[in-house]
C-alpha cells in the first residue's frame, strides 16, 4: 500500500440516485490509504441518510453538511477545509471511478514535489454506455517553460480527476459563479512547475441530460462570470489564447445572442472583449453558427441584423430537436 494519504473529497446535491455508486467505487480503491470527505450541500432527497450510512460502516468517511445550498464551489471549499492528507482528488456526486485501480495509477506516479497527477477519463450515458473518452499520454512535464510548451498535453479546464498537491488546499474556489473550475486552473498555473499525466482511465465522467443547460447559459451570471474569466485569461501566456478563443466564442458570444436581450448590455460586453483586444480569432473548425456569430460581431454588423439570425437558429434547431 502507498504510504501517502489521499483525501477524497465527493460532493453530493440530491444525489440519491448516484450516491451509492459514486461512494462505493471510493471505497473499492485498492492499494492505497484514502480519506472520504463527503459534502452534501443541503440536499432535499435521502442523499445526507445514504451518506450516514456509509459512514457508520466507515470510520475514514467524513460528513460535512451545508445548512443550505451553496454551490459546488462552496462545497468543494468546505472539503479543502477538512482534508489532512497528502494529496486530494476531487469527485462529483454524481460521477465514478471506472475501477479499483483508479487512485493507485495516479498515486504511482506522486511524488512531493508533483502539483498534479492527471488521469485520462471516460464520458458515459446514464446507462453506463461510453460516448466519448479523453486520453492523455504517460508523461512527466518539470519547470514552468515545459508545460506552458505542451500546454496543450493536459487539462486546464476542469479540477477533478487530478491528485493535487495538498499545498493547493488553501487556492479555493470562487463562490457564486460559474466557471469556477477554470478560475482555479488559471489562479495556480503561474506556479505550477512539476505536473504529470497518466493514459488510464482514471474517472468516468457521466453527461446527464439537462447537464450545462440553455437555463443556465441564459443567465447573466453566466456571461458576467465568463467576462470575469477572460480578465484573468488575458494576463495567461500565450499558451491560453486557444482556450481563451474557444471560451470567448462559445461561452460569451453566443449566448449574448441567443438568450441575452438587452441591447446595451450586449454592447457593454462586446466593447469590453474588444478592450480586451480579444477579437483576432482563427474559428476554423468551430459549428457554422458559431463562426458566422464571430463575424458579423467582428465585422460591427448591427445587433437587428444579428439578432435575426439567431433567433431564426433557436427556431430551427427547436424544431428539429437538436442542442442549440
Amino acid at each position: 500500500m502507498c504510504s501517502m494519504k489521499i483525501s477524497v473529497i465527493a460532493i453530493f446535491y440530491n444525489s440519491e440516485k448516484y450516491v451509492r455508486k459514486c461512494m462505493d467505487s471510493i471505497l473499492a480503491q485498492r492499494d492505497v490509504s484514502i480519506e472520504i470527505i463527503t459534502v452534501d450541500d443541503c440536499s432535499t432527497d435521502a442523499t445526507l441518510e445514504i451518506l450516514k450510512e456509509y459512514a457508520l460502516r466507515h470510520p475514514n468517511i467524513v460528513i460535512v453538511n451545508h445548512e443550505f445550498n451553496q454551490g459546488i464551489s462552496a462545497a468543494r471549499n468546505s472539503g479543502l477545509s477538512e482534508i489532512t492528507g497528502d494529496c486530494f482528488f476531487l469527485i462529483d456526486g454524481d460521477d465514478y471511478l471506472p475501477s479499483s485501480d483508479a487512485l493507485r495509477s495516479l498515486s504511482e506516479k506522486y511524488e512531493n514535489d508533483v502539483d498534479w497527477v492527471q488521469g485520462s477519463y471516460v464520458k458515459c450515458n446514464e446507462r453506463d454506455d461510453e460516448i466519448g473518452k479523453m486520453e492523455f499520454k504517460d508523461n512527466c512535464l518539470c519547470g514552468y517553460n515545459a508545460i506552458c510548451d505542451s500546454f496543450d498535453s493536459f487539462n486546464f479546464i476542469y479540477t477533478h480527476n487530478k491528485l493535487i498537491n495538498a499545498k493547493y488546499k488553501s487556492n479555493k474556489f470562487n463562490t457564486g459563479c460559474y466557471h469556477e473550475d477554470r478560475m482555479w486552473n488559471v489562479s495556480v498555473f503561474n506556479g505550477l512547475r512539476k505536473i504529470v499525466s497518466v493514459s488510464t482511465p482514471t474517472y468516468s465522467y457521466v453527461v446527464r441530460s439537462g447537464q450545462t443547460s440553455n437555463k443556465s447559459r441564459s443567465k447573466r451570471l453566466y456571461i458576467e462570470s465568463g467576462m470575469s474569466l477572460m480578465r484573468m485569461m488575458v494576463n495567461c501566456p500565450v499558451c491560453w489564447k486557444v482556450l481563451r478563443d474557444t471560451f470567448q466564442v462559445v461561452d460569451i458570444e453566443k449566448p449574448l445572442y441567443l438568450w441575452e436581450p438587452d441591447d446595451e448590455y450586449r454592447r457593454r460586453i462586446l466593447n469590453e472583449l474588444r478592450m480586451l483586444n480579444t477579437m483576432e480569432i482563427s474559428t476554423v473548425g468551430f459549428p457554422r453558427f458559431t463562426r458566422i456569430i464571430h463575424w458579423m460581431i467582428k465585422k460591427s454588423v448591427p445587433d437587428f441584423f444579428i439578432n435575426v439570425i439567431s433567433k431564426s437558429y433557436v427556431r430551427t434547431m427547436t424544431c428539429i430537436d437538436r442542442s442549440i
